[in-house]
């Protein structure tokens, strides 16, 4: 009796490590060795998708290997968002609770502050459960979050947008340093957001700027060029089914995408031709996005927001075309 009641308990602790494991790995994610360089393992992650599967595979081989690593709490929170972009949101939820309860005492190599990595997780758990369509654990998480800076901001509107939290998101809008803001991409994304909450005045001025600041980018001039022609029809709006296609100017050439819409929505993106050949992988996942949320003014990828906005605009130069008077 007692020796099955010890093999009974055996197998209890087996599954249970087995359920454990599970919940963090999914099943092909096995290690894969890497060197202990920090923040160099994901530099080419947004390339394609077997490149996010690499980069996940070695973020698993550090945080094993290297316990200790001042780059653990980076790890923790790359691997969790590979595993978001690669649509584990499960085990990505696992990974960002961790690190959501990481000590005080915890290192935080590649990011400024322990709380930069723990705002990290929360953005990362608000898209989680977004995703998962859990709404208030959703909003739970939002809540948590003081923004850092205007990058942020930006990102929390968007989110707040998904959640159709439409007063929030143009708060958030509102307290950022609009014209002022450093980069062409953090404008664009403000003028999509403003364009999709309707005021179109806000929107027209950020592109307005953008396109006759000479500092800035040509490819950023010329896609906001681009959406002021597409500003003064307003959202929502009737589309003709069919395949549309759109072009958004990149620093490498153009891209080109076909966008096909069924019954007023959106219904598939191609791309037929992307110059962006380091962030193919974020690219798709925001055509994705669009696809779902059956507009432009989706969450950019943190670090791959030019990007992100290019995709944007090209859609738009496709939905313009399809638009129905």
């Amino acid at each position: 009796m007692a020796l099955n009641l010890v093999k009974l308990m055996f197998f209890t602790c087996c599954i249970a490590a087995i359920s454990v494991q599970a919940a963090f790995y999914p099943v092909w994610l096995e290690s894969l060795s890497s060197e202990d360089n920090g923040t160099a393992i994901t530099a080419d992650a947004m390339t394609n998708r077997d490149a996010m599967i690499r980069a996940a595979r070695q973020l698993r081989y550090n945080l094993e290997v290297y316990p200790q690593s001042q780059y653990r709490t980076w790890y923790l929170v790359e691997l969790a968002d590979a595993l978001f972009e690669l649509g584990e949101i499960d085990s990505a939820i696992s990974w960002y609770q961790v690190v959501e309860a990481l000590p005080d005492s915890a290192q935080y190599g590649g990011f400024d502050s322990l709380n930069s990595a723990k705002t990290e997780a929360w953005l990362g758990l608000t898209r989680c459960y977004i995703q998962k369509q859990e709404i208030l654990n959703a909003i739970n998480y939002l809540n948590k979050i003081l923004p850092r800076n205007d990058k942020d901001r930006l990102t929390m509107a968007e989110l707040q947008l998904k959640l159709n939290r439409r007063n929030t998101a143009l708060q958030l809008l509102d307290e950022t340093a609009g014209v002022n803001m450093p980069d062409a991409a953090s404008k664009m994304r403000a003028a999509l957001l403003y364009r999709q909450l309707r005021r179109y005045a806000n929107a027209e001025k950020l592109l307005k700027n953008i396109a006759n600041d000479s500092s800035t980018p040509a490819e950023f001039r010329s896609q906001a060029q681009a959406l002021l022609k597409f500003l003064p029809y307003g959202t929502p709006f009737k589309w003709t089914n069919g395949v549309f296609e759109g072009k958004a100017a990149t620093r490498n050439g153009e891209m080109i995408v076909n966008v096909t819409i069924k019954r007023d929505r959106i219904d598939n993106i191609v791309f037929r031709g992307n110059p962006l050949k380091d962030q193919f992988f974020a690219c798709d996942a925001t055509a994705r996005k669009i696809v779902a949320a059956n507009h432009i003014a989706v969450d950019a990828i943190d670090g791959a927001e030019d990007a992100c906005v290019t995709v944007a605009v090209a859609v738009a130069d496709a939905l313009q075309k399809a638009r129905r008077d």
